[in-house]
């Protein structure tokens, strides 16, 4: 307009930054019931379109889907169906995919069809991480109570891309993130109403 830019986002783009803020939000405040049940993901994606394959495979990981196999995706959680279909259709795979729910059989372990789907010790190490990170810390003041909400946000929002959140029954014993995401829910509470306050004081000082 004239000598002015102005940006909109897509119907889309608003879509998946909603859904990917609740899905930071609520990360880890609840463990849901699992009945054994797994959703099976088989889609084949031609090995030309390399990035094709890349977009597929950062979407589902997104969903918390994993792929223990080329061409399968597999997670506990069913009701991440209608998200996957959502994933296929807009990639143009609706064609090329199926879906079943199942449990495991006898044949092979399903401890090892986790361990090859995901890579948990590398999640847990990132927990860890975290934990050293904001476990003492102890922001003194506004200023330092903003820093520290925008740097525990920005190292938590990706946890969901990273841990699945298996059942309980999947996981490592003593697995870290449950005590990360108590320590995430806890410290972004304590410290949420002195950031605020300090970044409306940021935003009364530009305007004026």
């Amino acid at each position: 307009m004239g000598r002015r830019t102005r940006w909109e986002l897509t119907p889309s783009a608003r879509r998946l930054l909603s859904e990917g803020a609740r899905r930071i939000y609520e990360f880890g405040r609840s463990e849901r019931p699992w009945d054994g049940r797994w959703l099976l993901l088989l889609i084949s994606v031609p090995e030309p379109k390399r990035d094709l394959r890349h977009r597929l495979r950062t979407r589902l990981s997104w969903a918390g889907f994993g792929s223990p196999e080329a061409g399968v995706w597999i997670s506990p959680h069913l009701g991440r169906e209608d998200e996957a279909l959502d994933v296929v259709k807009e990639l143009g795979l609706a064609g090329c995919a199926m879906s079943f729910t199942a449990a495991f059989g006898r044949i092979g372990g399903e401890d090892e069809m986790v361990s090859r789907a995901w890579d948990l010790t590398a999640v847990e190490e990132r927990y860890e991480a975290f934990l050293a990170e904001f476990g003492t810390l102890e922001p003194a003041g506004r200023a330092e109570a903003l820093h520290a909400q925008t740097r525990l946000v920005h190292e938590w929002r990706r946890f969901p891309f990273l841990d699945p959140q298996l059942p309980r029954a999947l996981l490592p014993a003593n697995w870290s993130g449950a005590k990360a995401a108590e320590l995430f829910h806890r410290k972004h509470g304590e410290w949420g109403p002195a950031a605020s306050q300090h970044w409306d004081e940021m935003s009364i000082g530009r305007r004026g």
